[in-house]
């Protein structure tokens, strides 16, 4: 959001779909709106037209209403999941990837060229240029996990 911030110029206009995409709390959210005020920054929210930034007291309470619910919302959505996740592992259920577990990858089908020239001594970018595909992170990873 800063380099957001950093971008807009004064009296810009920003649209953002909702206020709860602005902060993952009230007091975030507050904060961003008065640093867009301080620059005369309007913000249009488009799926709640009713809101503005146009500093009255009104809006300044409609805003702090519709954060409060956003953060709570987010309280309550974050609550279900851990509670969720909390029954699966109760019935016995194995939560994500089991460690040491090899996953296709994009990388599986290049396997004999990508040894090759490793073992010829090509550095990962070359190889990551030579076959088109992926990053060299991610082939990184892949070769420490595969070769």
């Amino acid at each position: 959001m800063d380099d957001l911030f950093l971008k807009l110029e004064e009296n810009d206009t920003l649209v953002v779909t909702e206020l709860s995409r602005l902060g993952r709390n009230m007091l975030e959210i507050l904060n961003l709106i008065e640093k867009f005020n301080s620059k005369n920054i309007k913000l249009i929210f488009i799926n709640q037209p009713e809101l503005s930034t146009d500093n009255s007291a009104l809006s300044n309470l409609l805003i702090s209403i519709y954060g409060y619910f956003a953060q709570t919302e987010r309280e309550i959505i974050s609550e279900r999941t851990k509670q969720g996740l909390a029954v699966a592992r109760a019935k016995g259920k194995i939560l994500g990837r089991q460690k040491g577990q090899i996953v296709k990858s994009q990388y599986d089908e290049h396997k004999e060229k990508i040894e090759e020239l490793y073992k010829l001594g090509l550095s990962v970018q070359k190889i990551v240029k030579y076959i088109g595909v992926g990053t060299q992170p991610s082939l990184s990873s892949w070769i420490k996990s595969r070769l």
